[in-house]
């Protein structure tokens, strides 16, 4: 029986990472776990089970980011690209097909993610074991989502796209010089921002098993490495003037949100930030790439977070007429940053100076006096950043921030 075009397109599907050039290992894993909800709304899609494949290359980065060591160390960060399919509750897993036609419509979830982490070997150079903790984030389709007369019950996902994030910890067994086994547990959390209503997301408890193909092996003759035509493809390699950060930032972003279901209020989000960094650039300057040693692989940065929030009117169904007015929002926030080559992780806890109004705290599901977001930056240039920030109260997001930050 030859398989159908749907299970090649998919299988093609999981295997285009493996196609990339310069990647330093492959893996392929299965993922299944449970839906945990974080709400009431969704209570009708607890404990939902699900099953999933994924597919990532990884890159090795050296310990400065612009020279390749000449010995390899089995402790090191590294860059990644995912791409992953999953049911969202909707499959075998589940019961019999009478059973599923009853539940809830969850569909189909397919998308990739940009993949950071770091690889810890256990005990000595002898040991064969290894863990890693990486976190990925990136756009996701999902094909059955929130609809008043098909599919009213499925309160947690309001559009095709959204945005997955996984936070994952991993055992790693070699089993020869090439091949690994992987085992592992994660977080996975898939919502669209805002980007429609309904938007409470889903959360999935999974653990994962897989196998990992180490593609190149690394170079370590110094005469291939002083050969300019030499390209060690285990390793992305980036300029160590690229890592050093300022210590004053600016950044302009905005965010694009609907205000409730019932009045299709859509309306744009400013965001003006300006923050100072904490790191010990003074200590690398002038020094050159094989005096400088390893960089910094992080900083903490503290600012603040201008928030303004257009006016905007709209007409719900029964013809009511509903006027948003302006707002400002004012907040402190400390965030740490984790370097892995040109993209940048960070983290912010934030405060507010000054608070979302009651209607926005009881309406939006906000938080009067905190906020935390989850982001990543990619290096356009040395003193350019393209930065996207999710912003959210605990577990609720509020918006998905887009836009520039420039050094000072």
């Amino acid at each position: 029986m030859r398989p159908g075009p749907d299970y090649c397109k998919l299988i093609l599907f999981l295997l285009f990472p493996i196609f990339l050039h310069a990647q330093y290992s492959y893996e392929f894993s299965s993922m299944s776990g449970l839906m945990v909800s974080h709400s009431k709304i969704t209570d009708n899609l607890n404990l939902r089970k699900s099953l999933g494949l994924q597919s990532t290359v990884l890159w090795k980065l050296p310990p400065n980011n612009s020279t390749i060591p000449t010995q390899s160390s089995s402790n090191y960060r590294y860059l990644g690209f995912s791409i992953y399919g999953m049911d969202m509750g909707d499959g075998f897993l589940n019961g019999n097909k009478t059973t599923r036609q009853q539940l809830t419509g969850m569909g189909i979830g397919a998308g990739g993610m940009m993949i950071a982490g770091a690889n810890i070997h256990i005990n000595n150079s002898s040991s064969k074991n290894d863990l890693r903790i990486q976190c990925g984030f990136g756009p996701m389709l999902v094909t059955k989502y929130y609809n008043p007369v098909t599919n009213p019950l499925n309160q947690a996902i309001g559009s095709t796209l959204n945005f997955g994030s996984q936070l994952k910890g991993q055992f790693l067994h070699q089993i020869n010089k090439s091949s690994t086994f992987t085992a592992g547990l994660e977080l996975f959390h898939v919502s669209n921002s805002n980007l429609q209503k309904p938007n409470n997301g889903l959360n999935y408890f999974q653990a994962s098993v897989g196998w990992m193909q180490k593609l190149h092996e690394t170079v370590s003759h110094q005469t291939n490495m002083n050969d300019k035509s030499y390209k060690d493809r285990c390793y992305y390699i980036g300029k160590s003037s690229e890592q050093l950060a300022s210590p004053f930032q600016v950044s302009f972003r905005m965010a694009y949100r609907k205000y409730r279901a019932d009045y299709p209020v859509y309306y744009p989000v400013w965001i003006l930030e300006a923050d100072y960094g904490f790191s010990n650039k003074k200590s690398y300057v002038g020094k050159t790439s094989t005096e400088q040693g390893s960089l910094p692989k992080g900083e903490w940065r503290i600012g603040f977070d201008l928030f303004h929030e257009n006016a905007a009117t709209a007409t719900s169904v029964n013809g009511t007429l509903m006027s948003i007015d302006p707002r400002w929002e004012l907040g402190l926030y400390g965030r740490r940053v984790f370097r892995v080559g040109f993209v940048d992780i960070f983290i912010d806890l934030g405060t507010y100076l000054i608070p979302p109004k009651a209607d926005r705290i009881k309406l939006l599901q906000k938080n009067k006096r905190l906020y935390n977001s989850f982001g990543t930056q990619y290096r356009i240039s040395k003193n350019v950043f393209l930065i996207y920030r999710m912003k959210a109260h605990y577990h609720v997001a509020d918006y998905l921030e887009m836009g520039l930050i420039g050094r000072l």
